[in-house]
């Protein structure tokens, strides 16, 4: 917004500050002034005005906020109402209250128009516009000043009454600046009873432009729609000064005098006799009540501020003080300030104009470790730092995906899948129900990029539809591809268990008990290499090698592990309190054992069978190899552990470590059918 600081000076009594000085205080309550231009003989403030003060998109907003921040009288040109001789009322029709909750317009016959004198000129200058002529000049600085848009329109060229109403789909009109713009059904017109006059709100029509051979005019200020204004400047790629601040909500209250005041101007300048003003929708808005509580307001701030300072300051800002009682100030709080509806925003108000530089510093209240993280937060935070430590990256993909996504990744696109009405693009049709086509495009555009080695996860949410409403949840994929490393393991064995491996530390650190990973239950998309993973009973997710088919599809020509976890399931098994145990004080003795099982036969069984029979002696078990060959039968495998003893008051004896794991070797064989080699 650009200010001319002797326009400014025009409505308060700067005295001999600087520009600079005016600018420096400005910024301090708020206003900032990025930039001071000379501008014929004038410095010209360009101040970045936040969206919800449309009051400060007006030389007279401006004066308002330096006449508080200085302490200095405003003084705001006074608006007499008119009261003209001619007695004809323009017939004035709206016939949509939403788009145009207001409309005002009067006649004035007789007026010259002609050029504008010098100051008039010259504030036009300044604002960077070019004069035009008397009532276009006129128009253009009451926008400026009091920031409020009007317009005329030459009188002698309307056919009948002023309509107020919905453009017709592809009606057309040129406007002001000879362009020939095509409208759209939802943008607002004013029009006659023929045709369209001027585009609501953004520019009128050249049909209607006041020219030098114009003698009587039709003067418009109203109130439109700040969202239609903006969705039509948009649409027609046409921003004016009007709908810059229309889109912005003017003030309600502004309309009549902003109208009292031009008209003034016009009758002044350019001769003419006024009729009255026929206002048309809502009328003028009464002013807000908020209330105040002073000791709020220092418990708030930390400031011993009395209660005569805080009603200085808000009188300062055209703010009435109807009552004031021990407790509670009754502010009314005028139309042009939309933004004051709360008693935290007059509190605001009272210390930016005070000065927060002038806040006490003081030391915060320190609170004994409160839980700062709601658990589901903390959830995520905990997997995310789990992951990443044991050497994953994360990744993030979008939300919305396309139905034929879903579908390469073999995914059933049914009712539970929330389509969009409108989506940008194909590729945005539909909210994802699973992580996995977002994952595995990540895997593609990596590898394709010469990744030797991927380990990615994303935490995000999925969403389904409902028959009432919609669901969300927070989800966990893991994607494992690219070079296998030096292993034991068979050819495809080793990113399975790798993963594997990291989803038990994952658990482990967040204490979940009763994980099972069983072979069946597997998704489409996966071979038979994987499965469902279980706690207590309920199933959270899945883990697997995708199909080939399915890599095609995604352009993958390496084999992905993939695992899917639903982290709302997981979370009811999440243990955050953590238990430290005693370090063992006595000696542990290791044993090794080789067996031959059947493939079905699960880690989780075969460990339950160790466990069970060795009772609280068993302290670890771990799977250190596995055989596929000749000497082992086709169907089968070959594995071997190692088993760790240990008791927790006193020295096992070697007599009662081998008893103990004989009877180990023997439930294994009795329970699982195993051999022992």
């Amino acid at each position: 917004m650009k200010i001319p600081f002797n326009w400014l000076k025009d409505y308060v009594g700067i005295g001999s500050m600087s520009p600079k000085e005016v600018a420096e205080r400005l910024t301090i309550v708020g206003l900032e002034v990025v930039l001071i231009e000379e501008i014929a003989g004038d410095s010209v403030f360009d101040i970045e005005v936040t969206p919800n003060r449309p009051d400060c998109l007006s030389v007279l907003g401006i004066a308002r906020e330096v006449s508080a921040a200085l302490n200095k009288k405003l003084k705001a040109p006074r608006v007499k109402a008119i009261k003209g001789k001619v007695s004809q009322k323009p017939s004035i029709t709206i016939k949509d209250n939403k788009l145009c909750p207001r409309y005002t317009g009067r006649i004035i016959r007789g007026i010259k128009v002609g050029a504008s004198p010098k100051w008039l000129a010259e504030r036009i200058r300044a604002m960077g516009m070019r004069p035009i002529n008397n009532i276009a000049d006129i128009t253009n600085y009451c926008l400026f000043e009091v920031g409020q848009p009007t317009h005329a329109f030459d009188y002698d060229k309307l056919k009948g009454g002023i309509i107020a109403r919905r453009a017709r789909k592809g009606e057309e009109m040129v406007t002001i600046d000879g362009k020939k713009r095509t409208l759209e059904a939802d943008m607002l017109v004013i029009a006659d009873e023929e045709k369209s006059i001027a585009i609501g709100g953004v520019m009128g029509s050249k049909d209607t432009e006041v020219t030098e051979a114009t003698r009587n005019i039709l003067f418009e200020s109203a109130y439109f729609d700040p969202v239609s204004i903006r969705r039509t400047s948009r649409g027609l790629g046409l921003i004016s000064e009007s709908s810059y601040r229309f889109e912005r909500s003017v003030d309600k209250g502004g309309v009549r005098t902003t109208s009292d005041r031009a008209c003034g101007l016009i009758m002044e300048l350019c001769g003419g006799e006024a009729g009255p003003l026929n206002s048309v929708g809502e009328k003028d808005p009464k002013d807000v009540k908020v209330y105040l509580r002073p000791e709020r307001l220092r418990e708030m701030l930390g400031l011993d501020i009395s209660d005569s300072a805080v009603k200085k300051i808000l009188k300062s800002l055209e703010l009435k003080v109807e009552a004031s009682g021990k407790k509670t100030m009754v502010i009314s709080v005028p139309s042009f300030r939309q933004d004051l509806k709360a008693e935290v925003d007059l509190i605001e108000e009272v210390v930016r104009i005070y000065g927060y530089d002038k806040l006490p510093s003081t030391m915060p209240t320190l609170v004994g470790h409160p839980r700062r993280i709601e658990p589901a937060r903390q959830l995520r935070n905990m997997v995310r730092e789990t992951l990443a430590s044991l050497g994953a990256d994360e990744v993030i993909t979008y939300s919305l995906i396309s139905k034929d996504e879903l579908k390469s990744a073999e995914f059933s696109v049914g009712d539970d899948v929330i389509v969009l009405k409108n989506p940008l693009s194909i590729e945005q049709e539909a909210m994802r129900t699973t992580l996995v086509p977002g994952v595995l495009h990540t895997v593609s555009w990596n590898l394709n990029r010469g990744t030797k080695d991927l380990r990615i996860f994303e935490l995000g949410k999925v969403y389904f539809a409902q028959t009432r409403g919609f669901r969300e949840e927070d989800s966990l994929s893991i994607a494992f591809a690219g070079d296998k490393p030096y292993s034991w393991r068979g050819k495809d064995e080793p990113l399975l268990f790798g993963m594997k491996g990291m989803l038990e530390t994952l658990f482990e650190k967040l204490g979940v008990t009763g994980v099972l990973f069983k072979p069946e239950d597997l998704p489409p998309f996966f071979t038979a290499v994987g499965g469902a993973i279980e706690v207590s009973k309920k199933r959270i997710g899945f883990l697997g090698k995708v199909k080939k088919s399915v890599l095609n599809k995604f352009d993958i020509k390496t084999d992905v592990i993939l695992c899917e976890l639903s982290l709302e399931k997981l979370f009811a098994h999440v243990k955050f309190e953590k238990r430290f145990h005693e370090m063992p004080k006595f000696p542990s003795a290791k044993r090794d054992i080789s067996i031959i099982v059947g493939k079905n036969a699960s880690y989780q069984k075969i460990t339950s069978v160790i466990e069970e029979t060795g009772g609280d002696l068993v302290a670890s078990i771990e799977l250190f190899d596995q055989y596929f060959g000749i000497q082992i039968p086709k169907g089968s495998r070959g594995l071997s552990y190692s088993i760790e003893y240990r008791a927790g008051n006193r020295t096992l004896t070697d007599e009662e470590v081998n008893n103990l794991h004989g009877r180990v070797c023997d439930a294994l064989v009795q329970q699982l059918d195993a051999k022992i080699r």
